[in-house]
């Protein structure tokens, strides 16, 4: 199975926070790092654009050596097409670069999942309960191909799986939300400066935190609220 974790420098609320350093390292390794941990056999794949802004993330990625792909910056859908075709694969996972918690036992999960069903998209947002930075989707690349046919939005372009969520009657959409409780308020990516400076925080005082499943990471945010 690949991974294909988006990344881009121009994002608007916090430039260049997929290279920022956060506790001594970028949080795009954190990210690169928590997936490896998956007990699965996959392949990690970054892919960003093709505009200047992002060379910083190839050269990165040549001497971290990391695979990475290039495509249009905007049209984030078409990116993934163009990767995985590149790649060849008809399945993959999508994950956010600014993602340096994500628990790689959801990604298990999720992947377990599309080994018995057929679906066009298997995701953990659908009904959001997981907390942010949590969010995990498997995408069917002939789905997310038939979903660019249609007249989509640019925010569906920029947002790639939207276009699903507005469209759930005309895909076969599998949800696997925590259900138990809802976290979805909880903040484990970053987004801003403020997440930056806490998941930095977090960190830095907890060095086993790579380690660490979602529920453990969770309750050590809320211990320090």
């Amino acid at each position: 199975m690949f991974i294909l974790v988006q990344a881009r420098l121009n994002s608007k609320r916090l430039p260049g926070k997929v290279l920022k350093n956060c506790a001594g390292k970028p949080i795009i390794k954190w990210t690169v790092e928590r997936l490896k941990k998956t007990n699965y056999d996959t392949k990690i794949v970054v892919i960003t654009s093709k505009n200047d802004s992002d060379n910083p993330i190839v050269d990165y990625c040549k001497r971290e050596s990391i695979n990475y792909f290039r495509g249009p910056l905007e049209n984030v859908a078409q990116r993934y097409i163009e990767a995985a075709e590149y790649i060849g694969c008809k399945k993959f996972v999508r994950i956010s670069a600014d993602s340096p918690l994500i628990d790689p036992n959801l990604i298990d999960k999720a992947i377990k999942i599309s080994q018995v069903n057929d679906f066009d998209l298997i995701s953990n947002i659908l009904t959001r309960t997981f907390p942010k930075g949590q969010s995990i989707e498997i995408i069917s690349l002939s789905a997310l191909k038939r979903l660019v046919k249609e007249k989509i939005s640019f925010e569906e372009k920029e947002h790639v799986t939207l276009g699903f969520y507005n469209r759930k009657k005309n895909f076969k959409i599998i949800d696997f939300s925590n259900f138990s409780t809802n976290y979805s308020k909880i903040q484990l990516s970053v987004d801003t400066h403020q997440d930056f400076v806490e998941i930095e925080s977090l960190l830095r005082r907890n060095k086993q935190a790579i380690n660490l499943g979602w529920e453990e990471l969770v309750k050590i945010k809320l211990n320090n609220e």
